[in-house]
């Protein structure tokens, strides 16, 4: 938190930018590592899915 009692430069001073763009860095950075072991959770299954049809195939149908 900024340490000002003016909320007016506390939102205009020079550390209020800098801070607010390090969070908005810092949060885009976990929504980008979540998003992507969410992809990888998805290829593993669609892999998964692959393998699965593919063994079907392959068996004998009688």
């Amino acid at each position: 938190m900024i340490a000002t009692l003016n909320p007016e430069i506390a939102r205009s001073g020079p550390i209020y930018r800098p801070a607010q763009l390090a969070l908005l860095r810092h949060q885009l950075m976990q929504h980008f590592e979540s998003t992507d072991s969410a992809a990888r959770q998805v290829e593993d299954e669609l892999a998964k899915l692959s393998k699965a049809t593919a063994t079907d195939r392959q068996a004998p149908h009688i």
